[in-house]
């Protein structure tokens, strides 16, 4: 039997999904705060959701943020996102577009951060890209060899299984530089490439070994996450804003112009090679993006820790924002 709570919350959705999603009369949008994280790819059906009044179409109105670490990061790449897309140093917000295995990673350490929730994801699968200088044509060839993996985001979680499912565990060692000019200068072997990354390195006149995706590998990846406490009190807002998250990347995935004004705009991407390797890339995202169960669990156990042992996967995701539009059938029609 369904509880009280999870219907009037199925019956909230449909309101949402039934009417003009704008706020009624003269009631002000919703204000909220989203923190974008870094500079991908997977960010870009939110920043199409405000470009194209998708927020304000559900009711919302939301200030959403790139940090200045990962706005510098991408400098080197010669992407430059505007200054207004830009926060302030350690800045927060309730609503986080990010990767799980890094919020799951630090659930398990002393002085974690506030409990976090995935809501949504758009990357279940691990789909970054290792790239060389092109000195090792094979996998196999990276035994020996130094991984530029990272330790503190989605590229950590990526190294470890990937060298796990490729039975390199034990021959290749990581290391925490991932830039491209670690990987010219011969401090690192081979790196986890985004595919924002990944679609530069061509022209770069790196190689692209593999890409990952062939493996299938389960993961926590960029999605939405939501501070615990502050979720249970506006889960409302929270449908709002995961509603217009899919209309975005429905958008993204269909409309190939407005992708590559929104790359000209915000990241001063104009090539038009690296458009359609995105463009191509970018229909890999799901049209369900349930939060990444299998991807959750596995990071659970590669993050073991004693207080990881005391927790369960449930407590890491609530699915039933994104279940609640596929019973209605909003998720099936975006998708068309």
């Amino acid at each position: 039997m369904i509880s009280i709570f999870r219907a009037r919350f199925f019956l909230a959705v449909a309101a949402i999904l039934a009417g003009p999603a704008t706020a009624p009369g003269n009631a002000a949008a919703i204000h909220l705060d989203v923190a974008l994280g870094d500079v991908s790819l997977q960010k870009v059906p939110f920043i199409i959701a405000a470009d194209a009044g998708l927020y304000q179409r559900n009711g919302l109105d939301v200030h959403q943020f790139i940090t200045p670490r990962a706005a510098e990061a991408v400098r080197k790449l010669g992407i430059e996102v505007p200054k207004d897309y830009i926060g302030q140093e350690g800045e927060r917000a309730p609503i986080e577009v990010g990767g799980g295995a890094p919020l799951i990673a630090q659930a398990g350490r002393p002085n974690a951060p506030p409990h976090r929730i995935i809501v949504a994801t758009n990357e279940n699968i691990v789909r970054d890209h290792i790239i060389t200088r092109g000195d090792i044509k094979t996998e196999q060839g990276l035994a020996g060899k130094v991984l530029g993996s990272s330790f503190n985001n989605v590229t950590g979680y990526d190294g470890v299984v990937y060298l796990r499912k490729a039975g390199l565990s034990d021959q290749v060692k990581i290391a925490a530089e991932t830039d491209f000019a670690s990987l010219k200068s011969g401090k690192v072997d081979a790196i986890m490439a985004t595919l924002f990354e990944t679609s530069k390195a061509p022209q770069l006149g790196f190689y692209d070994l593999v890409d990952i995706a062939k493996y299938k590998i389960p993961e926590p990846g960029s999605g939405i996450s939501v501070d615990a406490k502050w979720l249970a009190e506006n889960r409302d807002s929270v449908a709002r804003f995961v509603k217009a998250s899919v209309e975005g990347t429905a958008m993204m995935k269909k409309d190939k112009k407005m992708f590559a004004a929104t790359l000209a705009k915000w990241f001063a991407v104009t090539d038009p090679k690296m458009v359609d390797r995105l463009f191509e890339m970018a229909q890999g995202f799901p049209d369900k993006p349930y939060p990444a169960v299998e991807g959750i669990k596995m990071a659970m156990k590669i993050y073991a820790t004693p207080a990881m042992a005391r927790m369960k996967p449930q407590e890491f995701y609530d699915s039933s924002f994104v279940a609640a539009l596929d019973k209605n059938g909003f998720l099936d029609k975006a998708g068309k």
